[in-house]
């Protein structure tokens, strides 16, 4: 096993020899009472990492999508009614105008 120290976990690639594609492992002590009893080794193929983060951007991009549609939507409803005057100042001049005017 790679490392000779069996202290820390460690990371690392290796083939087996019945397989033609490459395993992502990690390493890990087991410790009992103190003192180091062996290690355990867990592998994955190297594409299933990859697999889960392409998983994971789709996710996000569709989310994404979803976000601007919605953000979209609110702005094409509610623009003409932040620019339209409130009822209240329809008809009204304003100190501004006036100034101008006169």
């Amino acid at each position: 096993m790679p490392g000779g120290d069996l202290g820390e976990p460690v990371t690392f690639e290796f083939a087996p020899p019945d397989e033609d594609r490459p395993f992502l492992a990690i390493r890990r002590p087991v410790l009992i009472e103190g003192s180091t009893f062996g290690a355990l080794v867990v592998a994955k193929p190297r594409t299933v990492p990859r697999d889960a983060w392409l998983t994971l951007m789709k996710f996000f991009a569709v989310s994404l999508l979803g976000g601007l549609v919605v953000a979209g939507g609110l702005a094409w409803y509610a623009s003409p009614r932040i620019t339209r005057p409130c009822s209240c100042c329809r008809g009204r001049r304003t100190r501004s105008r006036r100034a101008a005017t006169t």
